[in-house]
């Protein structure tokens, strides 16, 4: 028999039926998590409430007996630019860019939020952060001094290059009079960080008198250079060179070509010159040839004989067929003679050879003259030539050397401009000539900022039921008592008869 058994004689058939059900299947007896969370609250409701008002009825008084604290806000502007002293030929002033970047807007406010500058204001603001050496005092002035850090907030504006400065303190008065001494710390802080060297001034004047020596060694060197070969103006003289032999070689050019053009037209006629006869003919006479007149006579003799033979005989006659050839041999013959013969022929002198002659004496003559006016020409482009050629292979040395003398012009010109610039910028910083300006300056505030009572009263809230429902689920946990009929069912594996209610 089984221990429950022993200790439940009563129990039925059925409950052992209802037990063997629960050893075979899952223990779906187990409170589910909401009714044990609900069970707990409802259970530690008391304790949960109480650790609430315990929470925010001391935080309520707290708030309620807090100094009033009044805020001060000033803003500063940072601007993009600011007037830079520069020597250019436009004028002694001109704007330099200074462009407002995040990192520039938090380096600005590093700055006024840097200790030094805040321990500065405080003390000119009449806060006790005077230090006689005494550990005790070091330590206060410590302490004052987080607190002003503490109270001091610096923000951007957003979309702008514009700084937003607040300070807290419980007299109005005495945060505006601090705002305003820190304001004006910060311009003479801001001119000192970017301020350059001190000595800028007088290493760019140094640097002046080290170029002006450079400067008068370059041009003595370049007068000396120059005065050895006669040169005044490299460039020029160059120029002036190549323009006066570009003239030459362009009269050259002109008579080596009248020289080829005379050449041909000299062989055009000498050809032709060749080809006339020294002798024409000039009037030839004609006569008529004596055989064709001989052979017309006779002919006409035939043609007298044939129509005396045409009145006797009839014209098939043999007579007059006889007749009658003879008269076409003779006629035959008178066409292929010769109607008329050369009679006498006077001769003269050929006018166009002459012609032609003289004027091949007169382009070899020309072409002599522009043979002289070239070999004139050539000696006058030597010396030019020779002076063209002496100037490039100087041009080199002297292009270094009027370099030299060109760098340490500009250089001493430089430094000279940078020395007065930095005077001149120095003097701006002290006059306040920068780019930062105080948009609005510090007024003391005529309301107090707000207790924020109603934040400390959520604040205290979801901190006390943090508390109490933490308490009350700790409690929960480390109390081991059998508290539901699903526990006995759990823990001793035996069933639940019957439950008596609490009165």
């Amino acid at each position: 028999m089984e221990t429950s058994e022993l200790f439940h004689p009563e129990r039925t058939q059925d409950h052992r039926d209802l037990e063997l059900f629960r050893k075979r299947t899952p223990d779906h007896g187990a409170p589910e998590p909401c009714r044990t969370i609900l069970n707990t609250l409802f259970k530690w409701k008391r304790l949960i409430l109480t650790c609430l008002v315990a929470v925010v009825v001391p935080v309520c008084i707290v708030t309620l007996l807090k100094d009033a604290q009044y805020q001060a806000t000033t803003k500063i502007l940072l601007k993009a630019s600011r007037p830079q002293i520069a020597l250019s030929p436009g004028g002694l002033e001109r704007n330099v860019n200074w462009p407002i970047t995040p990192a520039v807007l938090k380096t600005e406010m590093q700055i006024l939020e840097s200790p030094d500058l805040v321990q500065k204001a405080g003390e000119a603001s009449g806060y006790p952060l005077l230090n006689d050496g005494t550990q005790e005092s070091t330590a206060q002035n410590g302490r004052t001094l987080a607190s002003l850090l503490g109270r001091l907030d610096v923000n951007p504006v957003p979309d702008s290059n514009v700084m937003e400065v607040s300070f807290r303190d419980q007299d109005p008065v005495r945060a505006t009079r601090f705002l305003n001494t820190l304001a004006g710390r910060y311009l003479e802080k801001h001119v000192a960080v970017h301020r350059g060297n001190g000595d800028a001034a007088n290493f760019f004047t140094q640097q002046a008198a080290l170029y002006n020596t450079r400067f008068e060694k370059a041009k003595e060197a370049l007068a000396q250079y120059q005065g050895k070969d006669k040169i005044i103006d490299l460039n020029q003289e160059i120029t002036l060179n190549l323009t006066t032999l570009s003239k030459f070689e362009g009269t050259l050019k002109e008579i080596q070509a009248g020289i080829e053009g005379a050449e041909k037209e000299i062989g055009i006629l000498e050809q032709q010159v060749k080809q006339q006869p020294d002798q024409i003919s000039t009037q030839n006479t004609v006569m008529v040839n004596p055989e064709v007149a001989f052979i017309s006579s006779k002919l006409i003799e035939l043609e007298r004989q044939r129509n005396e033979l045409l009145q006797r005989y009839t014209p098939q006659s043999r007579f007059v067929v006889e007749k009658e050839n003879e008269i076409a041999a003779l006629r035959k013959q008178l066409e292929g003679t010769q109607q008329h013969v050369a009679g006498d022929t006077i001769i003269s002198r050929n006018k166009l050879r002459e012609t032609l002659s003289e004027q091949l004496f007169l382009k070899k003559a020309a072409l002599d003259s522009i043979k002289a006016k070239r070999s004139a020409l050539l000696p006058e482009m030597a010396p030019y030539q020779a002076r063209l050629s002496l100037l490039k292979s100087r041009s080199l040395d002297l292009e270094r050397l009027q370099q030299e003398l060109s760098s340490a012009r500009d250089a001493y010109l430089l430094s000279t401009k940078k020395a007065e610039e930095v005077r001149m910028s120095t003097a701006m910083d002290e006059e306040k000539m920068i780019n930062v300006v105080i948009l609005q300056e510090a007024v003391a505030p005529v309301f107090p900022l707000p207790k924020g009572l109603l934040m400390a009263l959520a604040m205290a809230a979801v901190s006390g039921l943090i508390l109490g429902v933490g308490t009350a689920f700790a409690l929960e946990f480390l109390n081991t008592t059998i508290k539901h009929e699903d526990d006995v069912e759990r823990f001793l594996k035996v069933p639940v008869l019957a439950t008596v209610r609490e009165f």
